[in-house]
């Protein structure tokens, strides 16, 4: 009798061990191959003691990798196409001034100067607008987009854009923010004709005192009513989003663009002033450090930063 107990007992408690043990043993065979790489595994584990709780919480990390593992698939395709797309980007606008180029050339040596020299005008400006590696370039190259601009203004308001610059000895050299000049010279154009309809005088001042660039942009057009002028002023460092004219024209920069990014960079050292008369014209007025280097925010020390 004892005997049968013991093999009764004995067999009870194999049957035990083995219910015991078998998830343990399915949990370490599943972990062996989660070890060889295959992460698509689940342990189909079930049950509420230790072992099966584990293979959950391991199956839970699975998905996660899983997802993390497609998300970092789908930013890097998106990363490699990005890439692709700005090459292409680099490529197209070299094609297309090579081929300008060839134009202007066939042009002039047909004897058509005019004509080659609106397409080196257009070529050149071109260039400006697509080559943004560099946010600061000397203030000739900004005078240069200038004139180009106003050649091929010239070419399509059949010669009634009259525009003189000076700049006084020193400042050619001087670091600016690009297409900052620019844009006033665009919208005295833009709003002299559709509202004045004359010759459009513009004159440009760009002087250096105390450290200090002064950049003046001066026009013969219509002006504006006080009511205006004040409005302009009000609203000039605004960080609303950039009014539908400041859009028009060739760069799409408007004063309240310029005077905002002139804000950002020179901070309290920057200084917009503008006066207008109806009837007589406007001048603004643009005055931050002169620098010839390094170009940032000025800090309290009064140094700049980069």
């Amino acid at each position: 009798m004892q005997i049968l107990f013991f093999t009764l007992f004995s067999v009870l408690l194999t049957v035990l061990i083995s219910k015991l043990t078998q998830p343990i043993v399915k949990l370490s065979a599943f972990v062996k191959r989660i070890g060889r790489g295959q992460l698509d595994e689940r342990s189909l584990i079930r049950g509420k003691n230790e072992a099966a709780q584990l293979a959950r919480t391991i199956d839970q990390m699975l998905d996660r990798i899983e997802s993390m593992i497609e998300q970092i698939t789908y930013e890097q395709t998106g990363k490699r196409k990005a890439e692709l797309e700005m090459l292409q980007a680099q490529i197209n606008p070299h094609f297309m001034f090579n081929l300008l180029n060839s134009i202007r050339l066939n042009i002039l040596m047909q004897g058509d100067k005019e004509n080659a020299e609106l397409i080196g005008s257009l070529s050149s400006l071109l260039r400006m607008t697509f080559n943004r590696d560099n946010e600061f370039i000397p203030l000739r190259e900004e005078t240069d987009t200038i004139s180009h601009y106003v050649t091929l203004m010239n070419f399509r308001h059949a010669n009634q854009v009259r525009l003189e610059m000076n700049l006084a000895d020193g400042t050619a050299e001087a670091l600016v923010p690009r297409f900052m000049i620019q844009p006033m010279i665009e919208n005295a154009i833009i709003h002299g004709f559709e509202q004045f309809g004359g010759e459009i005088f513009i004159e440009a001042r760009i002087i250096a005192t105390t450290g200090t660039l002064v950049i003046t942009i001066k026009d013969n057009g219509i002006g504006m009513s006080q009511e205006n002028l004040k409005r302009l002023r009000e609203t000039a460092y605004s960080s609303e989003r950039i009014a539908e004219e400041d859009r028009k024209g060739f760069s799409g920069i408007g004063l309240r663009n310029v005077a905002q990014r002139l804000s950002m960079i020179y901070g309290a050292s920057f200084k917009l002033n503008i006066s207008s008369e109806p009837d007589v014209g406007t001048e603004i007025c643009l005055e931050f450090p002169l620098n010839y280097g390094k170009v940032g925010i000025e800090n309290a020390d009064g140094n700049f930063g980069g």
